[in-house]
């Protein structure tokens, strides 16, 4: 079983994969203004839900911020690489240890918000697609293809068998991010906020990106600059 919880999470997936909702657990005694919006749009596209005490609904988890609703939805089911479409012009994120379920949840916001199709991860060492990524990623999951892995180095070669360059992110090489001009079909590789890109990926890359800071700070959290690098990415290739 897995759940979203939160008002605008709950809201978002109603209004964009309400198929995959199983029934909805609204607390008896919370009232606002998203709530009755949510029972509306469940008496409207007939979504089951129900009303419980507050006993019940901490049955699903005692320390999450539920904000008094949660949606009992099925499991996620990730998509395969052999998915990949051979389009012209296409932007895939590929996510080399990210083990926050925050920055995994806010890379697929960003990455649905400038329209990128598939994002990869590897299964080992990564976050997977859990009820807090749900919850951060807004409704948005279901916008991205996420494939999950067994070898990330591999499939940075077969995405450039199909003919796809390789962006990695490096502070210390590369281009600055404003300046580079992407390939119409770029994979941008981002690593971990500790360790950065394993050594492997990092040498399967074609180029390297960075984003200049000022004020003497060393990084960026990952799923900001992975949201700052995509946006600009994608704006790119989709002008030329």
């Amino acid at each position: 079983m897995n759940i979203v919880y939160g008002k605008n999470s709950v809201l978002g997936l109603l209004n964009n994969e309400p198929e995959k909702i199983n029934k909805i657990a609204i607390l008896k005694t919370v009232k606002s203004d998203k709530i009755e919006e949510i029972i509306n749009i469940c008496k409207t596209i007939k979504v089951r839900y129900e009303f419980l005490d507050k006993q019940r609904m901490d049955s699903y988890g005692r320390d999450l911020n539920h904000q008094g609703v949660i949606a009992v939805i099925e499991e996620y089911k990730y998509a395969d690489v052999s998915e990949i479409e051979d389009n012209d012009k296409s932007l895939i994120i590929v996510l080399d240890q990210i083990t926050d379920p925050h920055n995994l949840g806010a890379i697929i916001r960003s990455a649905a918000g400038c329209g990128v199709q598939y994002i990869i991860i590897p299964e080992r060492n990564s976050c997977g697609v859990n009820e807090t990524v749900l919850k951060v990623a807004s409704g948005n999951a279901s916008k991205v293809k996420i494939i999950k892995v067994t070898n990330i180095n591999n499939t940075v070669t077969f995405l450039k068998s199909k003919g796809y360059w390789i962006v990695g992110t490096d502070m210390e090489n590369g281009s600055e991010f404003t300046s580079y001009k992407p390939n119409s079909k770029t994979a941008l590789v981002m690593g971990s906020e500790g360790e950065g890109i394993r050594r492997l990926v990092k040498d399967n890359c074609d180029d390297f990106v960075y984003i200049p800071l000022q004020n003497n700070v060393e990084s960026l959290n990952v799923s900001v600059a992975a949201g700052i690098i995509m946006f600009n990415l994608s704006e790119k290739i989709n002008k030329n």
